[in-house]
């Protein structure tokens, strides 16, 4: 199973601390979405507080602190079927996963990034990931931010699949 992640976090440049994670599966069948609760405004750079903050409460049951987020990320990790590999397209997303699972990594989910950079500068890609946003769907939160991974990686492989369907 392929799943989509991103995240968002207080700040670009030096300590980030994560502040909300999403993981989309390919299926869709599979969401995961936390916001966390600890953390202050005083903690987020300028343009956290004014993008990205605004848009914390849109989804029902997602705030809690960063150990309660750990718990409901493990045990939907835990339930998902199969294999697990996890895309994202930005290096920190990964590694705030990481933190935010801890150790032991589980068994079942690949640890290694799956890279999406390469396929976003496929035009079908980076078309339906753009006309994926709109009203009700937001840039700079992760729920959305990982749908709109998993349509512009949808939009590829089709692409692909009518190529190679036309090569054979």
């Amino acid at each position: 199973m392929l799943l989509f992640l991103d995240t968002e976090f207080t700040d670009l440049v030096g300590a980030r601390e994560l502040l909300s994670l999403a993981l989309v599966s390919e299926d869709s069948e599979h969401e995961f979405y936390a916001e966390r609760t600890d953390i202050t405004r005083a903690q987020c750079s300028e343009f956290v507080r004014e993008v990205v903050l605004p848009e914390f409460g849109r989804v029902p049951g997602a705030a809690g602190t960063f150990d309660e987020l750990r718990s409901r990320l493990g045990l939907f990790l835990h339930n998902l079927p199969g294999r697990v590999y996890v895309g994202c397209d930005h290096e920190p997303d990964f590694e705030l996963l990481r933190a935010a699972i801890g150790l032991p990594w589980p068994v079942h989910v690949t640890a290694q990034r799956w890279k999406l950079e390469d396929w976003q500068l496929e035009p079908h890609w980076a078309v339906a990931e753009a006309d994926f946003y709109g009203p009700g769907r937001p840039r700079h939160h992760a729920l959305e931010d990982a749908r709109a991974l998993r349509a512009g990686y949808l939009a590829w492989r089709k692409h692909i699949s009518r190529e190679c369907g036309r090569s054979s």
